[in-house]
């Protein structure tokens, strides 16, 4: 009894100190705006799964099932090689921007690598789906499908279905 009661009180100063120290499951939540550097993000977040990069010199640079295995990671470093931010990819003000007629290169670009992809042969229509967690923490897909000339026809989130469940 008495080691049980000992390791819930390690456990508990554990996260105490945890608390305290500032940890989070976000490591790009240690990175500080004009003062972290591009090499400071790789070592915080790993490789980046793509980087693009933009007219201005700033450059972006994804990251693909992150914070917390789903949804796609953005962060902007800008023309000096520092910091600017990192924002969740599928934040709701962000899919306001998405519309009929975007091609899926842009779509790529502004979320990040699909989860998933399915190509119709028979309407010549691809479906690409991503998985996020919207604001509340539930798991969601979402789902574009774009014509045989790979223009955005429909995008819409839709609940994460049972276990195991695919295109």
């Amino acid at each position: 009894m008495a080691i049980v009661d000992l390791a819930r009180r390690w456990g508990a100063l554990a996260a105490l100190g945890l608390a305290a120290s500032g940890c989070t499951d976000d490591p790009s939540a240690r990175l500080v705006a004009g003062a972290s550097t591009e090499a400071d993000v790789r070592v915080s977040l790993g490789r980046p799964e793509i980087v693009w990069e933009s007219a201005d010199g700033s450059r972006e640079l994804q990251y693909v099932n992150r914070p917390g295995g789903v949804g796609n990671l953005l962060v902007v470093i800008g023309p000096d090689g520092r910091f600017r931010e990192s924002q969740a990819a599928f934040d709701p003000a962000r899919l306001v921007h998405i519309g009929v007629g975007w091609q899926r290169d842009d779509l790529r670009r502004w979320l990040g690598q699909p989860t998933e992809r399915a190509f119709y042969s028979l309407s010549g229509r691809t479906l690409w789906r991503w998985r996020y967690r919207d604001p509340a923490g539930t798991a969601m897909w979402y789902e574009a499908t774009f014509d045989a000339d790979g223009r955005l026809q429909d995008a819409e989130s839709v609940a994460d279905g049972p276990a195991g469940a695919a295109i």
